[in-house]
């Protein structure tokens, strides 16, 4: 019996953004839209990370964002909790994973730092994620989802 218990989490800084490198007169740089690949991803963002994280509203016409600022606790704790495609899978839709982008924040020009804990399958669980996709490892899921992503180069 296979039990499900990948987690991990990594640190991500986001540089402060030269006026000259602005996307436009509000934000700088970032990640790009996704959704969040496994179960769910907690985020502990700094305590003054407010209109960093944009989530994609459910208008099938535009691209259209809100600011998703993170709930502090006791002044110390800044959380946010993504559902991701795993939670969407399994409910089958009820639920659906959050498709967001990140940016940083312009005035004033800082960097700042993201700790996202993800909570995800082991990469050896089978996934019958919709009937239109063949059954697969979650390892190849998402190895699928980060190349898809990202870009990459091969010697090719």
């Amino acid at each position: 019996k296979k039990t499900i218990r990948c987690l991990g989490y990594s640190f991500i800084r986001y540089p402060a953004v030269p006026p000259n490198e602005r996307k436009s007169p509000e934000f700088g740089h970032g990640c790009g839209e996704h959704s969040d690949y496994g179960w769910l991803t907690f985020v502990n963002q700094d305590l003054d990370s407010h209109n960093c994280l944009h989530v994609r509203t459910n208008d099938a016409s535009k691209a259209t964002y809100v600011s998703a600022d993170p709930i502090v606790i006791e002044e110390q704790i800044a959380l946010t909790c993504n559902i991701g495609d795993i939670i969407q899978f399994i409910t089958n839709n009820k639920y659906r994973s959050t498709r967001h982008c990140v940016v940083s924040p312009v005035e004033p020009a800082r960097s700042r730092i993201s700790t996202p804990f993800f909570f995800e399958p082991n990469l050896d669980v089978k996934l019958r994620v919709s009937e239109q996709i063949p059954e697969c490892y979650y390892g190849e899921y998402l190895t699928s989802k980060v190349r898809s992503n990202f870009n990459y180069y091969t010697n090719e």
